[in-house]
């Protein structure tokens, strides 16, 4: 989720071109990831992987971040403008089970799928009726005596 989600594409993007996993291998899915790299770094992901996709709450606005530069036709695939790599899962809804999502067609920058005036960081903070920000230290921390571990 957010930087872990931007983590795991640069992951995806190493483990292609660096280690060389094969594509028919390699899947990389992530959650409220801002942009990552421009577009031919998003061409690496989406020509390496077998599939990619990035999964977006409704009006999350750090997937919207950083902003992508205005081209003719959406965002500019320009060397120096961000641009996203992966097909968008758009959560247009509060992400209970079985709620409707849309797979956003088959070009990372999608104008079809998101809201670009009305965007909240509250929508971040909640994915699948979690709150990602507190969910691990409102759960029981595990205490492992380093004893037991041989």
């Amino acid at each position: 989720h957010s930087l872990g989600g931007a983590a795991a594409t640069v992951a995806a993007a190493d483990l292609s071109k660096r280690f060389k996993i094969s594509k028919s291998r390699l899947f990389m899915y992530s959650f409220a990831s801002p942009r990552v790299g421009n577009a031919d770094f998003a061409n690496l992901i989406d020509n390496g992987t077998n599939s990619a996709y990035r999964v977006v709450h409704s009006k999350d606005i750090v997937p919207r971040l950083p902003p992508c530069c205005p081209g003719l036709h959406g965002c500019s695939k320009t060397k120096v403008c961000p641009y996203h790599s992966a097909v968008e899962v758009w959560y247009d809804n509060d992400m209970e089970p079985g709620e409707e999502y849309i797979v956003c067609g088959d070009t990372p920058e999608n104008e079809n799928c998101r809201d670009l005036f009305d965007l909240s960081i509250e929508s971040h903070q909640f994915y699948f009726g979690v709150k990602v920000s507190t969910f691990c230290s409102e759960r029981e921390t595990l205490n492992i005596d380093t004893k037991d571990i041989a």
